[in-house]
């Protein structure tokens, strides 16, 4: 399941080529948001095989491959994609690969052609795929569930202008605007994906332990609501990012 090859530059510019040929199928992802899809397939509460998010690549569609080499070559460097973020994130420590770095200007990541912007989205698009694997975790309505609302809500800010705006309107900070909120939820980024792989792959282990996993446990994934929040607002979690009318 893991690639011989450690991902690297080459890799990279490979998947960012070939993606974006427009002889694809419609609906074909980008690198970043194949990144931002894989980050949410690594982090999922059970094992997702190659077999099974490969399709959703190219949208169920038939890849422009020219050759069974190509074929081999880009399938290789999403192997070696999909090794790099799965081995981050049971570390602890997933990142942003190379091509997917953010602007400066927290609020230009917004932009469409926004490498970070792509990766939120693809995020997005593999949460949803996904979200039926977390349903029988966590609660409607407890600690967890809204813990896991403001780490998602932080990883997708950035997948749209209108999201962003949504979440923005939904605040309970009385000087909240897209701009101010960008600069505070992008310096979290990186705690944001710890936290919601630690959740993740504690949910992982405990079903391969044959345990059984309420949403109390373990304290170690858990936010906690005094602490600061996470997007930097200075405010406590509570009062931020997890505050009833911010998550619901």
């Amino acid at each position: 399941m893991h690639s011989s090859e450690r991902f690297s530059r080459g890799h990279a510019r490979r998947l960012q080529r070939f993606l974006s040929l427009p002889g694809n199928p419609e609906g074909t992802m980008t690198y970043p948001e194949l990144a931002g899809f894989l980050f949410a397939v690594c982090c999922a509460p059970e094992l997702i095989m190659p077999s099974e998010w490969l399709p959703l690549v190219f949208n169920d569609g038939e890849p422009m491959y020219a050759t069974e080499d190509e074929a081999n070559v880009i399938v290789e460097s999403m192997m070696a994609l999909y090794s790099h973020i799965n081995d981050g994130v049971a570390a602890g420590t997933p990142d942003l690969p190379t091509g997917c770095e953010p602007r400066a200007e927290p609020v230009a990541n917004l932009a469409d052609a926004a490498p970070l912007r792509q990766w939120a989205s693809g995020f997005a698009e593999g949460y949803h795929y996904l979200l039926e694997l977390w349903d029988p975790f966590v609660k409607e309505g407890s600690e967890l569930d809204k813990e896991l609302g403001a780490l998602t809500m932080m990883l997708m800010f950035f997948s749209s202008r209108d999201f962003a705006e949504t979440l923005v309107k939904e605040s309970v900070r009385p000087d909240s605007s897209v701009e101010t909120f960008a600069g505070s939820i992008l310096p979290a980024l990186p705690e944001a994906m710890r936290a919601y792989a630690r959740v993740g792959r504690a949910l992982q282990g405990a079903q391969a332990e044959g345990e059984i996993f309420t949403d109390a446990d373990p304290q170690a994934i858990r936010i906690d609501r005094d602490a600061p929040c996470p997007c930097g607002s200075g405010r406590k979690f509570k009062h931020c990012c997890g505050s009833p009318a911010t998550l619901r």
